[in-house]
């Protein structure tokens, strides 16, 4: 996954010719992984390779603001972090995707200062065109083939498909659909059911929050409420 997602980074660098993107990605998913890795040492005095900290930190990288500047290429992560580490029931599960967490989160805060207004989505990495769309796609089978994922990828796109007129065939959505979504801790629930309900339910919040007119970005707000709805009723089990 570090080297499907580092790809992904350096093709859209070099797609736009801003070798900043790359390197300011880079950048992002090392603070990212070291934020994580002192707290986590700081709490249990375990040191550990941080290969999930590197696939989050590269997700902001791809879907959050290219070459932020550096007050937003230090936030960007340490929002993430704060709420893998925070924001948990018990002591293995956290409640919230970090990365979307950290992009819908941090956009709010622009209310106490017009610069973090770019912590906000932008999708840039996986959204440039028609070539990425099947770099993503061919390699979103194989993620959801090999995870074991379909129950909770499928539903999500089959109504995605239907109520927006099949427009389901952009890196966008297939890249939150085979990344996002299926984020091992938040996606992972023992029945089949189960992990259908949860990315029909990611979709329906997705649709309300797409029509509600709320300036966040539907996706990724959808995903944050199916986290808190599933984890509430994993936790009153």
């Amino acid at each position: 996954m570090v080297l499907y997602l580092a790809a992904l980074l350096a093709w859209g660098s070099f797609y736009f010719a801003r070798p900043d993107y790359l390197w300011k990605g880079i950048l992002i998913a090392a603070l990212y992984a070291a934020f994580d890795v002192l707290w986590t040492y700081l709490r249990d005095r375990v040191w550990y390779f941080p290969e999930s900290s590197l696939i989050s930190g590269l997700i902001l990288a791809l879907v959050g603001a290219p070459a932020p500047d550096f007050l937003l290429l230090i936030l960007m992560p340490l929002l993430a972090v704060i709420s893998k580490q925070l924001l948990r029931f018990g002591t293995g599960r956290h409640i919230f995707n970090p990365a979307a967490f950290s992009l819908v989160v941090g956009p709010i805060l622009s209310v106490f200062s017009p610069r973090l207004i770019g912590l906000g989505p932008t999708w840039w990495g996986v959204s440039w065109g028609a070539p990425v769309m099947y770099a993503v796609l061919a390699a979103g089978i194989f993620i959801l083939w090999r995870q074991r994922r379909w129950e909770t990828a499928l539903p999500f796109l089959a109504a995605y498909a239907l109520l927006f007129n099949f427009q389901v065939f952009n890196g966008t959505v297939i890249f939150f659909a085979s990344v996002m979504l299926v984020e091992p801790i938040t996606s992972s629930f023992p029945g089949v059911r189960q992990r259908m309900a949860y990315g029909a339910l990611v979709f329906l919040l997705t649709f309300l929050v797409g029509r509600s007119g709320l300036n966040s970005d539907p996706l990724l707000l959808g995903l944050l409420g199916g986290n808190i709805i599933f984890s509430l009723i994993k936790f009153a089990k």
